[in-house]
């Protein structure tokens, strides 16, 4: 990635009071080194926990850090679309509070030159078989679907953000981060994929099976048909 270029970095945390400050210290160490300007977005998106008091505080010492505040949880594909409305950076990328991925990983993404960088998971062995069975389950209906061949959809995808300026996403759902993958393809965006290795043993129970989460993939899916 050009040192020239700046990003923007939208970190939703729903009662990540254990991952949040390690996340954004991570981007602080890594991204100065490939990007010029660095803006991060956390959106608290209802905590009951001390996220929100551990957001303001990164704040306080990083004059390059917004808080938004939410009341009760809006899901990150709402997350990803406000955080397009806040950003004025030349590329945008949305990584969790939880603390599930290493220096390394994001030095491998920023390196890539490409204005779209797909990342895949090359230990998805050290995942819970429900969601290793789930999750390709998930790439090779889109890919059978759409003609398409990636290893990977939902990760933290690196995006030159004009490409996003002009784009309707319609899901909330944890399925928002394809959508956005499957229209760029269709526009002939180039990409790369990079492989990358994530640490698991931050996660805790999975947000991704709540009934409202579930019933947004399962409507994207059914409209890619």
């Amino acid at each position: 990635m050009s040192k020239s270029t700046s990003i923007t970095f939208v970190v939703p945390a729903l009662n990540e009071e254990l991952g949040l400050r390690p996340t954004v210290e991570n981007i602080l160490k890594v991204s100065p080194q490939f990007f010029s300007q660095v803006e991060i977005i956390i959106y608290n998106d209802g905590s009951k926990d001390q996220t929100g008091i551990i957001a303001e505080d990164l704040k306080q010492n990083h004059s390059n850090i917004k808080v938004i505040h939410h009341k009760k949880p809006k899901n990150i594909g709402y997350i990803y679309k406000d955080g397009l409305k806040n950003s004025g950076m030349d590329y945008y990328m949305m990584i969790h509070g939880q603390n599930d991925i290493s220096i390394e990983s994001l030095e491998k993404i920023f390196s890539t030159r490409s204005n779209l960088v797909i990342p895949f998971q090359e230990n998805i062995q050290e995942r819970p078989l429900l969601r290793q069975i789930i999750s390709k389950i998930f790439v090779r209906y889109i890919n059978v679907t759409t003609n398409n061949n990636l290893k990977y959809y939902n990760h933290y995808v690196l995006i030159k953000k004009s490409l996003l300026d002009n784009m309707q996403i319609n899901t909330n759902s944890y399925a928002f981060q394809a959508e956005v993958v499957l229209k760029l393809l269709e526009l002939g965006v180039e990409y790369k994929e990079v492989g990358v290795i994530d640490d698991f043993s931050n996660k805790r129970a999975t947000k991704a099976f709540k009934f409202r989460n579930v019933w947004g993939v399962i409507s994207f899916l059914l409209r890619l048909l």
